[in-house]
Order: C-alpha cells, then structure tokens, then sequence
C-alpha cells in the first residue's frame, strides 16, 4: 500500500503487503491511522483522504468520520446494488445535469445513508453520478441505453460535481506509481526475504521523495529547456540533474564544483543550488 501527499506527489507512507492480502485486509485501518498521524505531522492544514473502492469498508468508515480535521472521498462498492435504483435515484432529484462528450447524460444527486457503528449511528453523505447514454459521440443512437453509476462516501461540505472532480484526480497516483516502478526500478523487490523487502521499499521512499524534491525545485527556476509543468517526472530528474558530468577540484583552500556549461539543464541545476 502506496500513500503520497500533495500536488507534486511525495510519498507519505508505504506499507509492504503479503501477495495474498486485499486491500481492506487486517491491518488496513491501523495503516490509514499511521498515515493520517504522519500528515498532521508536516501540516497543520486539514485532510484531504482520497480512496478507491477497494478501501470502501465500514472500519475505515468509522475511523475517518471520527477523526477530526480529516476529509475523505471513498468510491464505493457498489456490489449487488442495483445500478438501475441508483440512476432512478439520482433523476429524482439531482442536484445537477449535463451532457457529457460520449453522448451520455449525467445526473449529480446526494443521499444521506444511516450507519450503525458500535450502536451508535452516523449519517453519511453518498454522492451519485449516474450516467444514462442513447447514443455514440457522432449521435448515432444505441440499440440499447448504456446506464453506469459512480457513487462516493464524502463528508466533504461541497457540491457533487466537484466530488466527482476531486475522486478523478485521484488518476494522477498511478503515474507516481509508473514513476516508483519503471524510473527508480522497484517493479521487483530484489530479496526473497520480506523484511529484506520493506527496507528496499522503505529505502526507495526516501530516494523518491528527495528526487521528486529536485523535480519541484528545477522548473521553479524558470531555466530548464523546454515547456515544463509543476513538476518534472523522476526519469527526467535522473538525467537532467543526477546525471550530470561534473568535477570536484580544490583551489586556494576551497572546494570548488565545475560542471559542463554547454549543458542545457546547466543553468536550471546551478540556480537551484
């Protein structure tokens, strides 16, 4: 299990898992307290948990709800609910429609839902986004209506669309994930041992976090060649800056760094210093 936190995506907390585990195993909820810990600590700004399905569990439930200055958005299961009811629902009264660009439309609408926690009951906010398609992009109609539902946990005090905004977000996580395995390497921990395995991920987390650290501060700089966003991606901070060839030299008592000038990532990684 992968944590990160903020808009550049350091890692927060990782915890190494049995191959046999799922994501709601024992140990899940004591895992999202660690991390939830470990959050308050840098930052005194309040929570923002955003979690996929398979964390949708009353557990966890509990332990958010009850947890102050700690918000969440948990795409739930829907298991063998009836996605016909939830569309049904949420054309009821919805809080919001559109039509989208596949050729569907969408209805925004909140339900309140009762949970039982050890005897005590707590309402929790669902949000519905339904979505009901007749035809294709090019308005060709379909021999038969397409219907999807999403709905989500949240007692996030804001409107359903942006609800749906912030859980989409949630996406960019599996280019952190891209960027873990394929620019560091970790796709295969190297031991056969699994202690011997928590401290590789453990050791990989602190080289993500300082290399994504140097991919936030480069374009900062307003140097680096090339049209660059927030953030550079781990493979371009490897070659641009851990990559490049310089040289230690001693004169006159000090320590001196000369690196290449004719470098395009040069003056970027020289005004960041």
């Amino acid at each position: 299990m992968l944590s990160y936190i903020g808009k550049s995506g350091y890692m927060l907390n990782n915890e190494l898992q049995e191959g046999s585990a799922h994501s709601s195993c024992p140990g899940t909820t004591e895992y999202i307290a660690e991390t939830v810990a470990l959050g308050k600590a840098i930052s005194d700004n309040p929570l923002l948990m955003v979690l996929d399905s398979g964390n949708d569990g009353k557990p966890l439930l509990q332990e958010l709800l009850y947890t102050e200055d700690v918000f969440f958005v948990i795409m739930r299961n829907l298991r063998k609910e009836s996605v016909q009811e939830w569309l049904e629902t949420a054309k009821v009264n919805p809080e919001h429609e559109r039509d989208a660009r596949d050729g569907s439309h969408v209805y925004y609408a909140t339900v309140e839902r009762e949970l039982i926690f050890n005897e005590m009951t707590a309402p929790v906010r669902i949000v519905v986004v339904a979505r009901k398609r007749l035809h294709d992009e090019q308005g060709k109609m379909l021999l038969e209506p397409e219907t999807s539902v999403e709905t989500y946990w949240t007692n996030l005090p804001v409107e359903a669309t942006e609800v749906e905004h912030i859980y989409h977000q949630h996406g960019t996580i599996e280019q952190y994930h891209a960027e873990l395995k394929s620019d560091l390497g970790v796709e295969r921990l190297p031991s056969g041992k699994f202690y011997a395995n928590t401290l590789h991920l453990l050791f990989s987390m602190v080289a993500f976090n300082l290399l994504r650290r140097v991919g936030t501060q480069l374009p900062l700089t307003k140097k680096s060649p090339g049209k660059r966003g927030r953030r550079l991606r781990l493979r371009t901070v490897l070659h641009s800056a851990m990559h490049l060839a310089g040289l230690v030299v001693s004169h006159a008592g000090q320590m001196i760094l000369r690196v290449c000038e004719h470098n395009a990532w040069t003056p970027a990684f020289l005004a960041s210093l």
